[in-house]
């Protein structure tokens, strides 16, 4: 994509919307996080450190690179706000995740008490209800991050941004 793109358009035409307005470079910084066997290795031991000593450690790769475009103004203020979008829902959907992370664990391990005790159709569907809705919500949350992340971005730019890169800066040039 780099050599593709190494070179914004200066025809004065907007990439995203086509116009010819007074459209200007700028530079897009992409980026990816990935694991290797030895990455794996380093954040379980990271892991198993924040259980014993409190501080644990994430080990990854990151692959970066950057692209060249030519938009208009109000194009690039666009994709700016975009991805400031795509960036605070992918917050929320690890809010979310968290929540039914603790919401699901929390209905896990009350069912065996609930179950043993004779429960009534309302307890039953009480517990059946946080199960779900603790699940509903671990999917939201990892499915929905990416998910955002990449349908925020502008149309011309989304065969860039493809799983696992994501926009992480906008410079003009």
């Amino acid at each position: 994509m780099e050599r593709h793109y190494a070179c914004a358009a200066t025809g004065g035409v907007c990439e995203s919307c086509g116009e010819r307005q007074s459209s200007f470079a700028a530079q897009l910084h992409w980026s990816a996080i990935y694991h290797t066997g030895a990455t794996l290795l380093g954040s379980l031991a990271g892991a198993i450190a924040a259980i014993g000593i409190g501080h644990g450690m994430t080990f990854y790769e990151t692959v970066d690179f950057s692209t060249y475009h030519s938009f208009c103004r109000s194009c690039a203020h666009k994709i700016r706000l975009k991805k400031a979008l795509g960036e605070v829902l992918e917050k929320v959907c690890f809010a979310l995740l968290l929540l039914g992370l603790i919401a699901f664990i929390l209905g896990a391990a009350i069912l065996p008490f609930i179950v043993t005790h004779h429960p009534h159709r309302r307890e039953i569907l009480g517990i059946g209800g946080e199960l779900g809705a603790g699940l509903v919500l671990i999917l939201l949350g990892w499915f929905g991050g990416p998910f955002f992340r990449s349908w925020c971005l502008a149309k011309p730019l989304r065969c860039i941004g493809l799983r696992p890169f994501f926009l992480k800066s906008v410079e003009a040039l």
